[in-house]
């Protein structure tokens, strides 16, 4: 298995399908970086939802929600 498709491997967090072993380095190494960024920029989009609802609540209640939500 070559390093692009290795890299793909660990980005989607299991084997690709057997197909992605005939496409060229180049679109395998650019399909990575694509579901590494949106992954990251999922993540960015989950934070700031999650700082939204938080801002919804009452300032006393956010410590507890923080801490039922990431206990």
């Amino acid at each position: 298995m070559d390093d692009q498709l290795r890299s793909l491997t660990a980005e989607l967090g299991g084997t690709p399908p057997p197909a992605f072993a005939t496409l060229p380095p180049e679109a395998v190494a650019l399909l990575a970086a694509r579901v590494r960024a949106a992954r990251s920029r999922q993540s960015e989009l989950l934070d700031q939802a999650f700082d939204q609802t938080l801002s919804a609540m009452p300032l006393p209640l956010r410590g507890v929600v923080k801490k039922v939500l990431f206990s």
